[in-house]
């Protein structure tokens, strides 16, 4: 799936802002397809089975559930996903199309992506590649005085999709470039097929507008009037075919200012004459403009190298996280920081219990790798730091191991299993300000023959990502107790309860949930002892008798289901005859409901979780339910016990009402479980049965909601 040589990479990437992807639509006549994203990258792709786009929160994230009934989250630095000019979300893709009678003098475009590319038939000093998007337009193209021109002698295909094109013989006879298309921009690989004398490399670049900048290692193009930094040449990596490899100088001049500049790359003679040095030879500048940075939205993942002999130098702009020895004694030996705030910014990662994470790994590719070895994983101790800012000097200590790679080539990715850091994050007990540091055994940072180079996210390409794995299939059991005030219009308890609890699997089993009946039996309710009759008056002698014998415990609905210990995944159901107002209430004269009661119980304070997310009530609710049924519609109890009791139970995974001054559809619509079904009881057979037959039995924002916080319900035994 993976390319053998990602090398020698010009790549251009588009900064973009942050979506909220919930107001906007995404495309969904096919979840099975993989997106380029997945396809082209990762592995294990034919394990995914079902694309799940309401957990997808943002334009980085793609979920997929498994073959294996777990759901598998993926975590990129850079956009995926683009939104097209009808506001839906598109993955994008790398593919690439023949325009040649749309644009003169240009051959190839990418079509699926917002980050528009163009390829000329023929690539010379006049016409170079073109990339677009919004203000932003950059052109690059090759000088040389040996050859006018170089024309495309083929599209590449891999993975069945074009998605690349070369040009031959372009400074010389036997030099080539190599464009392919990514996600957000192009990376050129220039390709030195053997030694033809030439070590110096021109091309002209055409900013419309924007200023090329000095750095201290590296090259920005800014925004004249404001300085904001819009892209970044970065350091020149130069490898032959056996891994073999050296920095290389670039320079620029200004040919016009604002408009048009010279870049200069340099590449030791005496390494491309070296007889250790095999052919072909890969030449690797870079050119990014970032996904995020100081003038967009934060970056999901942030990393930077550190050098033990360079405490002055912050290298957060590097395109390489460099382990080990650096063979220069200005840097001395390497490594790497890296922190996840997309992974803990994640509402789902930090809202899902960690009895359902089966693994969350971080996967990084070598692009360059010296002797094999293991690369280890560790908590980082330093102090928090700023990627732009931090250098050696903040530490380089690290404390616990996690886990290790062994990294012996460079085309596939290395597998670090992160998961009791991530979860010890959401514990506490974790710093993920300070993230995980990576590093080689301390005896080979001695050895300049244990050096290795991970992409970076400013790298353009084989970017870093991050994947967890978690449980898809929820099992929860049903134990029902019904008053022996229950309705009297069901034939018998036993089969209405049932029948009840076999159209909720129905309806939530989309969902991945299965509903297992526990037990279903008699049980004297509180209500049942009170001497009084319903609405009748309450004496404060029968309230404060009530509240001391059966009423302390806000989770003892009945006397006896919650007064020893509940289990795990286990969800309480008491069903009663109407009773809104028939507990009462404290020491005082007041009757209240087990309505009231139940949704003490269900919608408890997220705060104990340190999650913010405005309006779900039911965030953080308890497997506790009560079902009442109306009396004055006992005509019709056995079919509205059905809704009820799904209505009772999607409070329990999550959702809230979707009447009165709730919810969006405000009772007006017979469309969605959560509503106020109770003023629709005349369609109550229509919509039990188009359930059955496949119909939606919630609105689209109780379903998104649904899938977003089902996987947060994991009930512990208490």
């Amino acid at each position: 799936m993976l390319k053998k040589f990602f090398p020698i990479v010009i790549t251009i990437l588009i900064m973009f802002s942050c979506f909220n992807v919930s107001a906007i639509n995404y495309v969904t006549e096919n979840n099975t397809i993989i997106p380029d994203a997945i396809s082209l990258y990762c592995d294990n792709i034919n394990t995914h089975t079902k694309r799940l786009t309401n957990e997808e929160t943002d334009l980085n994230t793609i979920v997929f559930q498994n073959s294996d009934n777990t759901n598998s989250m993926y975590i990129f630095e850079q956009p995926v996903k683009y939104v097209d000019e009808n506001g839906i979300i598109q993955d994008k893709s790398t593919e690439l199309i023949d325009i040649t009678n749309k644009n003169n003098g240009y051959r190839y475009s990418n079509y699926k992506n917002d980050v528009k590319l163009l390829f000329p038939d023929i690539i010379d000093k006049s016409k170079g590649i073109v990339l677009e998007y919004n203000n932003i337009k950059l052109e690059l193209m090759p000088v040389s005085d040996l050859h006018g021109n170089a024309k495309i002698n083929s599209v590449d295909r891999k993975d069945n999709k074009n998605n690349a094109v070369n040009y031959s013989d372009v400074f010389c006879d036997n030099i080539s470039l190599r464009y392919t298309a990514t996600f957000n921009g192009v990376k050129e690989d220039i390709i030195l097929n053997e030694y033809t004398g030439q070590n110096i490399f021109n091309f002209i670049i055409h900013t419309n507008g924007l200023a090329l900048s000095d750095k201290t290692s590296n090259i920005t193009i800014n925004d004249p009037v404001t300085n904001d930094i819009k892209a970044n040449l970065g350091e020149i990596l130069v490898i032959d075919s056996n891994g073999k490899n050296i920095m290389g100088e670039l320079s620029y001049k200004t040919v016009k200012e604002n408009q048009e500049y010279l870049l200069t790359i340099i590449v030791d003679d005496n390494y491309l004459t070296d007889s250790n040095t095999t052919f072909p030879v890969y030449i690797d500048p870079n050119l990014s403009i970032p996904t995020a940075g100081g003038i967009s939205a934060p970056k999901t993942i942030v990393d930077t190298p550190l050098y033990s002999n360079w405490p002055t130098l912050a290298a957060g702009g590097s395109y390489y996280n460099n382990v080990g020895n650096m063979n220069n004694s200005n840097y001395g030996y390497s490594r790497s920081i890296t922190k996840f705030p997309a992974l803990m910014s994640n509402v789902s990662f930090l809202m899902m219990p960690s009895e359902i994470i089966n693994s969350v790994t971080y996967q990084t590719r070598a692009i360059v790798k010296g002797s094999n070895a293991y690369v280890y994983a560790c908590s980082y101790t330093g102090n928090a730091w700023d990627e732009n800012t931090v250098t050696s000097a903040n530490g380089m200590g690290y404390s616990t191991t996690w886990s290790y790679a062994y990294v012996d080539d460079t085309t596939s990715y290395n597998n670090f299993n992160i998961t009791s850091w991530a979860i010890g994050c959401k514990a506490g007990t974790q710093d993920p300000v300070k993230g995980i540091l990576l590093r080689v055994n301390p005896t080979y940072e001695s050895n300049p023959d244990y050096l290795f180079r991970f992409a970076s996210t400013e790298y353009g390409s084989s970017l870093p990502w991050v994947v967890i794995n978690y449980d898809r299939t929820y099992t929860y059991s049903l134990v029902s107790k019904y008053s022996d005030r229950f309705e009297a219009a069901y034939s018998s308890a036993n089969s209405g309860i049932s029948a009840a609890h076999s159209f909720a699997n129905t309806v939530f089993d989309e969902y991945g949930v299965t509903l297992v009946n526990d037990s279903i039996s008699n049980q004297a309710m509180a209500i049942d002892n009170c001497p009084y009759g319903y609405y009748s008056s309450c004496t404060s002698t029968c309230g404060t008798n009530c509240y001391a014998n059966h009423h302390r415990n806000i989770y003892r609905l009945s006397d006896e289901i919650y007064n020893g210990t509940r289990e795990t995944n286990h969800i309480y159901t008491s069903w009663y005859y109407m009773g809104r107002t028939t507990l009462c209430s404290g020491t005082g004269a007041t009757h209240v409901s087990y309505e009231a009661m139940a949704n003490v119980i269900q919608a408890n304070d997220s705060a104990s979780r340190n999650i913010v997310d405005p309006g779900e009530d039911y965030i953080d609710c308890r497997p506790v339910i009560a079902v009442y049924t109306p009396s004055t519609l006992s005509n019709v109890a056995y079919d509205s016990m059905k809704l009820i009791l799904a209505h009772e139970l999607a409070h329990v995974f999550g959702l809230y009402d979707q009447y009165d001054d709730d919810g969006h559809d405000n009772g007006t619509t017979w469309t969605c479980i959560m509503n106020n079904f109770s003023s629709y009881y005349t369609n109550r057979v229509d919509f039990i049965q188009d359930i059955k037959d496949g119909s939606a039995p919630f609105c689209a924002s109780c379903d998104s909601l649904l899938e977003k916080y089902i996987i947060t319900r994991y009930f512990l035994a208490n």
